[in-house]
Formats: structure tokens, C-alpha cells, sequence
């Protein structure tokens, strides 16, 4: 009866549960509404211990003779993520105080890069910026993923050609 019960569990996924975290930044910014996220990377600070999200904000798409080219950067803190030297992978505790791994150090070129399973998620609503990291335990089934994702709220012009684009639809 043990031996069933332990290669069930062994052998059946269903058992294992996912840990899932959602870091959401106490910082906030205010920006341009029409503006895109042109450069964003991870960066620790060792003095403070905290991982940030560093980004570029560009409103490059409405230049014009009469609107200039306006460029802004803010920095993220995210809160509770830790750095484990011995295998230079920075993790946030999970509720059930599981590890829950989300970036790793890799080389001065490469720098700091999320995992699998990490997804950074930048909201723009009127200007106004909000950072939420997440990650789980599971990566996703699917081969390529996405680390940063931009949503904006309100009329902007990517808005408008996704609007029309899935009314042709």
C-alpha cells in the first residue's frame, strides 16, 4: 500500500502544487500618457539589498517639429526579494515559505535575467505607473515566454490599431 501511495505521487504531477508570488512595487511614477517603455533591466543594489526594475519611458512615436523627443527613467523597488550568493538566484518566500525563485545573476554582459515563470508587469493608467513582478514555481509549457509586459489604459495610439485591427477581424 506505501509503494502505490509513493509511486503515485512519484509518477502523478496533479499532487505537485505550485508556489506563486506577486511583488508589487511600492513606487510609483508619473508619466507622459503617451509614452512607451523603450529599455528596462533588473539591477541590485548590494548596499540596500533590494531588486529594481529600471525603466525607459519615450514618447518617440508623437515626435513632431512642435513635440520633442522627451525621455524619462524610474527605478522600482520590489520588496522581499532576497539574493542567495551560493547559487546567484534572487528569490521572494512564498506564503507556505517556499522558495520561490525569480532572476538570476548571470555575467557582466548578460547581467540580471528573470527565469522562466517570471513575468514583470508595467501599468500605465493616464500616465501613472505601477511595477507588479510575479513568478511561480511552474514555468510555462510553451517554449518561448515573455518577462516584461506593458499595458496602457486609455486612447493612445496602440490602443487605437489593436482596437481596429480586431474590428477587421
Amino acid at each position: 500500500m506505501k509503494i502505490t501511495l509513493l509511486a503515485a505521487l512519484i509518477l502523478c504531477p496533479v499532487f505537485a502544487r505550485a508556489d506563486f508570488v506577486k511583488v508589487v512595487s511600492p513606487s510609483t511614477a508619473q508619466t507622459f500618457s503617451y509614452s512607451d517603455v523603450t529599455w528596462h533591466t533588473l539591477r541590485w543594489n548590494p548596499a540596500t539589498r533590494h531588486l529594481s526594475a529600471y525603466l525607459t519611458f519615450s514618447n518617440y512615436q508623437y515626435v513632431t517639429h512642435f513635440e520633442p523627443l522627451h525621455e524619462e527613467d524610474y527605478q522600482f523597488v520590489f520588496p522581499g526579494v532576497k539574493f542567495d550568493q551560493a547559487t546567484n538566484t534572487f528569490f521572494v518566500t512564498s506564503r507556505y515559505g517556499h522558495r520561490v525563485p525569480v532572476a538570476r545573476l548571470g555575467n557582466a554582459f548578460v547581467g540580471i535575467e528573470p527565469l522562466p515563470g517570471t513575468v514583470i508587469n508595467i501599468f500605465k493608467e493616464s500616465g501613472k505607473v505601477t511595477v507588479v513582478l510575479t513568478a511561480s514555481t511552474i514555468p510555462p509549457r510553451y517554449s518561448w515566454h515573455l518577462h516584461w509586459l506593458e499595458e496602457n489604459e486609455g486612447f493612445f495610439l496602440n490602443n487605437a490599431v489593436n482596437a481596429g485591427i480586431a474590428a477587421l477581424r
